[in-house]
C-alpha cells in the first residue's frame, strides 16, 4: 500500500510525501498578467463584429471544448484598447457566468483574441504545469472543486464565480515531474476511453437515423409495395394508391377548452416528443400563478410546439396524449374529428418534424405557426386496418431501437464514470502513475 502523509487541508484527502495541498492563488502568476476577469459589456458595446483580425472568446468555446467556433470578433483599435484582457496560448480560462467554472486550457495554433466578460484567465507560474492543473481542476471529473465553489460562496454560485472564491480552492499538487508522468498516464487512459465513448456514440447516432428513416419511410409508404399516385404533398410526393389525401382540418380540429375554474390540476407537460405528468405544485421552471388559462386535452388528442421555429431546429415538437389533463395554451392542440388512429397521424407529424416541414412553413423572420395555417396542410390518409398495422409495426421497431439505444447510452455513462475515477485517483495520488498502479 502506497505511503501518505495527512494532507493539513479540509478539503483534500491523505497524500504522497512529497505532494502539498495548495490554494490556487499560490499557482497563479500575480500582477498585471495574472488573474483577470473579461472586461464589462460596456467595453465591447457596439464594438463586436460578424467577421474581423481578432476573435471574442467566450463560454461557448469552453463548454463546447472548441476554440475554433466563429461567433464574434473586434477590430484592431478595439483590441489595442482591450490587450489587457487578451488570451494566450497556454492561459487557463474559467467560465463565471451560467456553466460555473468550467476551465479550459487556450491551445496554441488560434488566432490572437480577446476574453468577454463571463470569462476569467489565469496564467500558472512554475509550480504547476498548465495540463496537469487542467486534469486536477477537472470539476467533471470530481465533486472536490464543486464543493468548494459552493462551500466558497455560502452554497450557491447562481450570481456567478468570482477571482476570490477561485484562489481559494484548495488543490493537490506533486512535484513537476510527477505531475509529467501524471498527465502521460492520463493523456493515454482517457485517449482509450474517449475513443471507446466514440464508438459507444456512432453507433447511437446511426440507430437514431434508422430509426427516424422507418418511421418516415413507414408513414409515406406503408409496409407493402403497392402502386404509388401522385399526392400533391411536397415534402411527400408519392403516396400508395388506395390511400386519400385531405388537407389537416378534414381530419382534425383545434381542441380550445380552457380550464376556466381551475378544476382540473392533472398538470402534462410536452418533452422530448413526449406527454408526461408535472407536478403541479413543483417550483422547478415557470409556472403561471394559476392554470385557469391551460388547455384540457383528452386521450387521443396529439400537442404541437409551433413556436421558435427558426430558433430551435433540434426539439421534438409533437407528443400523443394519452390521459385527461392540463397544458399550456401556448401548444395547438389537435382533435380528431373522424374516425382515426390518433397514433400513426403523431407517427405521421413526427416523421414532418424530422423533414422539418414546419420549419419551411415559418421560413423568414416569422417564428410560429398557428391552427389557422397549419389546418391547410396536405396529410396522407391511409385505411384504419393500414394505419393500425403501421402503429403496430412502428411501436415493435422503435421500442426495440429505443432499448439498442439506452444500452449503448449504460455504456457510455459507465466509461464516463470510469474516466472520472481514474482522474480524480491520479490527480489526488490515490495511484502512483509512476508504476501505473
Amino acid at each position: 500500500m502506497r505511503e501518505m502523509k495527512n494532507s493539513g487541508a479540509e478539503w483534500v484527502d491523505d497524500l504522497p510525501p512529497d505532494w502539498e495541498a495548495l490554494r490556487l492563488k499560490y499557482l497563479f502568476v500575480t500582477g498585471r498578467n495574472g488573474l483577470r476577469i473579461g472586461p464589462f459589456g460596456s467595453a465591447l458595446s457596439g464594438k463586436t463584429l460578424e467577421s474581423g483580425p481578432y476573435k471574442i472568446f467566450n463560454q461557448a468555446h469552453l463548454i463546447q471544448n472548441n476554440f475554433a467556433l466563429n461567433r464574434h470578433f473586434v477590430s484592431e483599435e478595439t483590441f489595442s484598447e482591450l490587450k489587457n484582457y487578451e488570451v494566450l496560448p497556454g492561459d487557463i480560462l474559467f467560465s463565471m457566468m451560467g456553466t460555473i467554472g468550467k476551465c479550459r486550457i487556450m491551445p496554441f495554433g488560434y488566432p490572437q483574441g480577446i476574453m468577454d466578460s463571463h470569462l476569467l484567465k489565469a496564467r500558472l507560474n512554475n509550480k504547476v504545469l498548465p495540463e496537469f492543473f487542467a486534469y486536477a481542476y477537472d470539476k467533471d471529473a470530481s465533486d472536490l472543486i464543486m464543493n468548494q465553489l459552493l462551500y466558497l460562496s455560502n452554497g450557491t454560485i447562481m450570481d456567478g464565480l468570482n477571482s476570490s472564491i477561485l484562489k481559494s480552492v484548495i488543490m493537490a499538487i506533486p512535484p513537476l515531474d510527477v505531475q509529467q508522468m501524471i498527465i502521460n498516464y492520463l493523456n493515454g487512459k482517457c485517449a482509450k476511453i474517449d475513443e471507446a465513448i466514440s464508438r459507444h456514440q456512432t453507433i447511437i447516432e446511426k440507430l437514431g437515423e434508422y430509426k427516424r428513416a422507418t418511421i418516415v419511410a413507414s408513414v409515406s409508404g406503408g409496409l407493402s409495395s403497392e402502386d404509388e399516385n401522385d399526392s400533391d404533398i411536397k415534402w411527400m410526393p408519392k403516396v400508395p394508391t388506395s390511400w386519400n389525401v385531405f388537407p389537416l382540418w378534414v381530419l382534425f380540429k383545434e381542441r380550445k377548452n380552457k380550464n376556466s375554474n381551475g378544476a382540473e390540476t392533472n398538470l402534462l407537460s410536452l418533452s422530448y416528443g413526449k406527454i408526461k405528468r408535472k407536478d403541479i405544485k413543483t417550483n422547478e421552471g415557470l409556472l403561471p400563478e394559476n392554470f385557469n388559462g391551460y388547455n384540457i386535452i383528452e386521450d387521443g388528442d396529439i400537442v404541437l410546439r409551433l413556436t421558435d421555429l427558426q430558433n430551435d431546429m433540434r426539439s421534438l415538437r409533437t407528443g400523443l396524449v394519452t390521459e385527461h389533463g392540463i397544458i399550456t395554451s401556448a401548444y395547438i392542440t389537435l382533435k380528431p374529428v373522424s374516425k382515426l388512429n390518433s397514433a400513426y397521424y403523431h407517427y405521421l407529424l413526427h416523421a414532418y418534424d424530422i423533414m422539418k416541414v414546419f420549419y419551411s412553413m415559418g421560413e423568414g423572420v416569422r417564428q410560429n405557426l398557428n391552427y389557422n395555417e397549419l389546418c391547410k396542410m396536405l396529410l396522407p390518409n391511409p385505411p384504419i386496418p393500414e394505419q393500425d398495422e403501421i402503429v403496430e409495426y412502428l411501436d415493435d421497431k422503435c421500442s426495440k431501437v429505443d432499448e439498442a439505444i439506452s444500452r449503448q447510452k449504460d455504456a457510455v455513462a459507465k466509461l464516463e464514470e470510469y474516466r472520472k475515477s481514474i482522474i480524480y485517483n491520479a490527480v489526488t495520488g490515490k495511484i502512483d502513475c509512476r508504476i501505473g498502479e
